[in-house]
């Protein structure tokens, strides 16, 4: 059931987060676009500089909807309206509910910013993470929009080297994942 659950996922959510539309919606228009709640985060580690980067595609109307529940107003991310206090909104959202762990290592966090997609369904968000030492496990905890979605899924593709990739698929009901080295 899971391969197949992810297999649908992956071919679903290609379009959205690589082939952007012709059409771009409205930020109104965004709540009835995707009828499913997922959301994509793939952490490469880079030895040469002794980071794990973290890169989130997220759902823009979701992202708002989280966000709004946290500040009780509404945040026009990606729009001419979008607030100057944004990203660190973005950022704490994402420190609350991405937690990393790994074991005796030290991680220093960092939010890098966002970039808006060109079809305005997404966002990428970036973070980072300086680690002091090689990591031989990542834990993690991802409840990113389980707060607001029953049925949300969050993919973690995890990449200790080009030889060495890992993926899950979490959920409301099972937030947390462990990689190895």
């Amino acid at each position: 059931m899971i391969p197949f659950l992810y297999i649908l996922i992956s071919l679903g959510c290609i379009g959205i987060f690589n082939n952007p539309p012709t059409d771009i919606p409205s930020p109104s228009d965004r709540e009835t676009i995707h009828p499913f709640h997922f959301s994509k985060c793939k952490i490469k580690y880079h030895p040469e500089d002794s980071t794990l980067q973290v890169t989130l595609i997220l759902f823009l109307d979701d992202l708002e909807s989280a966000l709004h529940n946290v500040t009780g107003t509404p945040l026009y991310i990606c729009d001419e309206m979008e607030s100057d206090d944004t990203d660190s909104l973005i950022g704490q959202y994402l420190n609350d509910r991405l937690q990393f762990d790994a074991g005796p290592i030290s991680l220093q966090r960092t939010f890098l910013g966002k970039e808006c997609a060109k079809d305005n369904l997404s966002i990428w968000c970036y973070t980072e993470l300086k680690i002091q030492g090689i990591p031989t496990v990542l834990s993690l905890e991802n409840r990113i929009f389980t707060e607001l979605y029953g049925d949300q899924k969050n993919l973690v593709i995890v990449a200790f080297s080009k030889d060495q990739i890992e993926e899950k698929i979490l959920s409301s009901s099972r937030v947390s994942a462990t990689f190895e080295y």
